[in-house]
């Protein structure tokens, strides 16, 4: 997990990233939307890592109006520069991080709107916010968003990201599958953006390392039933190694199904 100086960093560039999208007269403010995971719809806990991140959104805009370039060494802002925030909870829901993001575009809203957007945390939040903030040509820097499906420009021109996308990852992991001589698997993947963007990966990737994907099953999140109707499929094709896409609010119960004590 990433220290607290580490998040600042990043969320330094991500800030970054959104301010040189700013065009404005000088002196130049720029005013930043930022998404975050505070707590969730359903009232559930979240990680505390989350708040941290949160947190670390705000001093990193007090970082760059006070130029400390302590934890970013080397970079350089001009003198007029300077960064106001708007910030919002998503609440862990796609539909929650699309209203605010309307909120903040509004033209007759109060405060201004948005110059560019940071954030959301879920791929499947980032998705949506960003087609919609590409109505307004407002710049959208996800910090945590991973889906490979994010990487399709021609659908997201607006979304950028200072992470790397999930297709790395699932290079890792069917790496280590061959190299287990592993040659057979099956996929549980959360039913968004995020889940299917990492099932399509394992599909089109498997076959250039000679892993056969025996089937891929998709699952609402967080949903019992739907959990466990995905794993009895999986389990009648005999596979013993599967790829799981899954959130931690839902891995317990999947982990539980697939390998029973």
């Amino acid at each position: 997990m990433a220290r607290p100086s580490q998040t600042i960093a990043f969320l330094f560039l991500c800030l970054l990233s959104c301010a040189c999208a700013v065009s404005l007269e000088e002196p130049v403010v720029g005013k930043i939307g930022m998404l975050f995971i505070l707590s969730t719809s359903e009232g559930n806990a979240i990680s505390p890592f989350w708040a941290r991140v949160a947190t670390c959104g705000i001093v990193a805009v007090n970082h760059i109006n006070s130029r400390n370039m302590e934890l970013v060494p080397g970079v350089q802002l001009r003198e007029n520069f300077n960064v106001t925030y708007e910030l919002h909870n998503t609440l862990a829901s796609p539909s929650v991080a699309v209203a605010r993001t309307f909120d903040m575009m509004a033209s007759g809203s109060n405060p201004a709107p948005v110059h560019a957007i940071v954030g959301p945390v879920l791929s499947a939040s980032a998705g949506p916010v960003s087609l919609m903030s590409a109505i307004e040509k407002i710049p959208v820097v996800g910090y945590a968003s991973t889906s490979p499906a994010l990487s399709q420009n021609s659908m997201y021109k607006w979304f950028n990201r200072v992470i790397f996308s999930d297709s790395q990852l699932v290079y890792g992991i069917l790496r280590t599958c061959e190299q287990m001589k592993w040659d057979r698997v099956s996929v549980l993947y959360q039913d968004d953006l995020w889940g299917s963007g990492i099932a399509e990966a394992v599909l089109k990737e498997a076959g250039t390392l000679n892993i056969s994907v025996a089937t891929a099953q998709k699952f609402t999140y967080s949903d019992s039933d739907s959990i466990r109707k995905a794993v009895d499929v999986v389990k009648k094709y005999g596979t013993r190694v599967y790829v799981f896409a899954v959130l931690e609010e839902s891995l317990d119960k999947v982990y539980s199904l697939c390998y029973p004590p």
